[in-house]
């Protein structure tokens, strides 16, 4: 049921509430992550429609969301790699180091496989960003030079 009033018919109070809680909410979560405007979900999605059903589905029967929301991540993810590859973006070592760990998660791995993931930058700035990495504590560094693996820590 609605009301008339003024210029428009406006919703009954109690969901003219939620609809302005999930703007504000929306309008907040623009503001603290802006990315999320230029990133063309719904396009990935509509190619990829069959799998976001069949994720819908195989959660609803379950009744856990595990199965979509790891899917809306990789969309997401698949997401934001195409946006960086059509961006003339230049990445800082923060940057490199956190979309690194997004893709290696829990396992180790070495200067080279990090290097390969980024092949715009030097060696030695790959050395400087994992040895950033670990002065703030953000790696865990196992073994010594050729020998060198790093891991994310918890």
């Amino acid at each position: 049921m609605c009301f008339s009033l003024r210029n428009g018919i406006y919703p009954p109070l109690y969901q003219r509430k939620r609809t302005d809680r999930q703007a504000v909410a929306k309008h907040n979560f623009d503001a603290k992550h802006p990315i999320f405007a230029f990133l063309p979900i719904e396009i990935i999605i509509k190619k990829r429609q069959k799998a976001y059903y069949t994720a819908l589905k195989k959660s609803d029967k379950r009744g856990n969301s595990t199965i979509f929301i790891e899917f809306m991540l990789k969309v997401i993810n698949e997401a934001l790699i195409d946006l960086l590859n059509s961006q003339n973006i230049i990445l800082t070592n923060k940057n490199r180091i956190d979309l690194f760990r997004s893709e290696v998660k829990n396992k180790a791995f070495s200067r080279q496989e990090y290097l390969k993931n980024y092949k715009n930058i030097s060696p030695a700035t790959a050395s400087r960003d994992l040895k950033n990495a670990v002065a703030k504590r953000i790696l865990l560094k196992i073994g010594d030079k050729r020998t060198t693996k790093y891991k994310f820590r918890p």
